[in-house]
């Protein structure tokens, strides 16, 4: 049987981005932007396939579900498939908290909307190259309903794109007194030796009505930073514009790396001073040091002894408004390793918890009221190949 093949959209196939919603409207639909070192693709997935997920009562089952949808490799291969960042495969997320739990932290009694894992089956891709080209990915005998498909969800009502509550309305999970209090907290337990450093968040939430792809819009930008998504769940949906690599792994080669971020200034207009004061910064250094150990330390419990490196140190990043201190940590010799093994004893990542790990996810579950969910959780795919 011939294998997918990548076949050019013409002009006005598609919506223009501030539209590409029309083509997400169902549940299990997704659009990733970036995912790609060889520049900014736009990745739409309008035909799920099948959906999986986990209600909070059966969390600890994640690990299990994430090596079953792994092991789908059922497609035929292409040879168009290299161009594409994600050639069909499973997309979704696994939240915060299922990950914590499996380093000691207790759940909460409060669920968000999202369930703590899903995952969606997609085997058909639009795709936006880096140049702006569209095409649909698919088997030959699918294109002419595809096609058809695209231009039904395109020509469907447009909805409104302004949210429909001002910023006034939001609350946060910890207010300002309760905030300083928990740094309080955090200080005298790196003062007695307990921890070196934690990530301690806020929920913001607003009630009533948002267009989430409006919202979308909102925080990426005309800059979009590199891991963005937006999935659509149905009764729920997920707006991220993350610019950090948790984890990559390529099964073929036994090769993964994750690219934490630690140290961050607003970017003023003048590179060059921002970059020496950056770089210069002791505080930034000793943070972002923190954490590449701690991912270092991460790999080594499913790395051979001496696979584990660090391939660059504190490069710097520069997005639209900020600079942000970036390394790469890569850890080989995993070919023998299923990837849920490495993927649990990465998550979550030491960049959005601190360090020591597992002292830091019991110190976020005592001082934060809410759970994260889906937040500082992993955003990502597993591709056929």
């Amino acid at each position: 049987m011939p294998g997918m093949q990548l076949f050019p959209l013409e002009q006005g196939d598609l919506p223009d981005r501030d539209g590409l919603d029309l083509l997400l409207a169902r549940e299990g639909a997704a659009m990733f932007e970036g995912w790609s070192d060889r520049g900014p693709w736009k990745i739409i997935l309008p035909w799920p396939e099948e959906l999986t997920s986990l209600s909070p009562s059966r969390v600890e089952e994640w690990q299990a579900v994430l090596e079953t949808i792994t092991r789908d490799q059922t497609r035929p291969v292409s040879s168009d498939d290299d161009r594409l960042p994600f050639a069909g495969g499973w997309i979704g997320y696994i939240g915060y908290e299922a990950g914590a739990s499996s380093w000691g932290a207790a759940f909460y009694d409060d669920d968000p909307p999202e369930p703590p894992l899903w995952f969606a089956r997609h085997e058909s891709v639009v795709a936006i190259d880096p140049s702006g080209v569209a095409h649909l990915f698919c088997f030959e005998h699918d294109l002419g309903r595809l096609r058809a498909d695209l231009k039904s969800m395109r020509e469907s009502a447009v909805r409104p794109r302004e949210p429909k509550n001002p910023p006034g309305a939001m609350s946060e999970s910890l207010d300002a007194a309760e905030y300083r209090a928990a740094v309080e907290e955090i200080r005298q337990a790196i003062l007695r030796g307990d921890l070196y450093q934690v990530n301690l968040t806020r929920r913001f939430s607003s009630p009533g009505a948002w267009d989430p792809y409006a919202l979308y819009l909102a925080i990426t930008g005309d800059d979009i930073p590199r891991c963005s998504a937006f999935i659509n769940g149905g009764d729920w949906q997920i707006a991220s514009a993350s610019p950090e690599v948790f984890l990559r792994y390529d099964a073929a080669t036994g090769i993964a790396e994750s690219r934490p971020i630690k140290g961050t200034i607003e970017r003023t207009g003048r590179d060059r001073s921002d970059t020496e004061w950056l770089l210069s910064s002791r505080k930034d250094a000793s943070e972002h040091l923190m954490i590449v150990d701690l991912i270092r330390n991460d790999f080594g419990r499913v790395a051979p002894a001496g696979r584990v490196r660090v391939a660059s140190f504190r490069d710097v990043i520069r997005l639209k408004h900020v600079l942000h201190l970036e390394s790469t940590i890569r850890a080989e010799g995993l070919g023998t390793r299923p990837f849920a093994e490495v993927f649990a004893a990465m998550f979550p990542s030491g960049s959005i918890t601190g360090a020591p790990k597992r002292a830091v996810v019991e110190c976020i579950r005592r001082l934060e009221p809410v759970p994260r969910g889906v937040y500082t959780g992993a955003i990502g795919f597993w591709d056929f190949r």
